[in-house]
C-alpha cells in the first residue's frame, strides 16, 4: 500500500460485515500503514438486538490475508465506540496495548483490547461479554 491511514473513529463507515452479522453499525474505527489495514464496527445483533457487537477486521497486505473477528456483548444492545487512539497508523498498528473504549445505551461500559481481541465489560455496569 503506499497510503497510510492516520487511526480515527468514523461516524458513518462504509461496512466490512455483512448486515446478517452487524446491523446497525453505529460507529468504527480504522487505521493502516504501509502493511495492515485494521478496522472495528460496533453496533448490534441484527437478530438479537439486545446482543451489542464489535466486529473486528484486519488485512495484511504482505501475505495477502484477512481475518475477522466478532464479539458479543449480551444484554448491553448497540454499541458504540466512544474513545480510541488517534494517532499515525503507523504508531497504532505497531503499538499491541491499544484499547478502545465502548458504551450503549443501556448504560453498559468496557473496553476492547486490540492486541489480544478480548472485551472487558466494567463490572461497575453489570452484563458479561
Amino acid at each position: 500500500m503506499t497510503g497510510t491511514t492516520r487511526a480515527h473513529l468514523v461516524s458513518n463507515p462504509e461496512p466490512f460485515f455483512s448486515t446478517s452479522i452487524i446491523h446497525p453499525i453505529r460507529n468504527a474505527w480504522v487505521a493502516s500503514d504501509h502493511r495492515r489495514f485494521l478496522a472495528v464496527e460496533a453496533g448490534a445483533d441484527p437478530v438479537h438486538r439486545s446482543t451489542g457487537v464489535l466486529a473486528i477486521f484486519r488485512q495484511d497486505y504482505l501475505r495477502v490475508s484477512q481475518s475477522e473477528r466478532v464479539l458479543e456483548v449480551p444484554g448491553a444492545g448497540p454499541l458504540r465506540l466512544t474513545r480510541a487512539p488517534e494517532r499515525s497508523g503507523r504508531a497504532t498498528l505497531r503499538s499491541g496495548a491499544d484499547t478502545l473504549r465502548f458504551t450503549s445505551r443501556r448504560g453498559i461500559t468496557g473496553t476492547l483490547d486490540l492486541g489480544s481481541g478480548e472485551i472487558v465489560v466494567d463490572s461497575s455496569t453489570g452484563g458479561a461479554p
